[in-house]
């Protein structure tokens, strides 16, 4: 258990961690606001709106 999280550290520290994890962090944040412009849209106008 020890050794996974000094795997995990050294690989949030290394650059190609950080991209890692930011590039999921603005996937996520990009795919919530799509689904919620969407789900306004639907509610404002009717029908189904898909931005993507």
């Amino acid at each position: 258990m020890n050794a996974r999280r000094v795997n995990w550290q050294r690989f949030l520290k290394s650059a190609g961690g950080q991209f890692a994890v930011v590039t999921l962090l603005v996937l996520a944040l990009f795919t919530l606001a799509g689904l919620g412009f969407s789900y306004v849209l639907g509610a404002l106008f009717g029908g189904s709106w898909f931005l993507f």
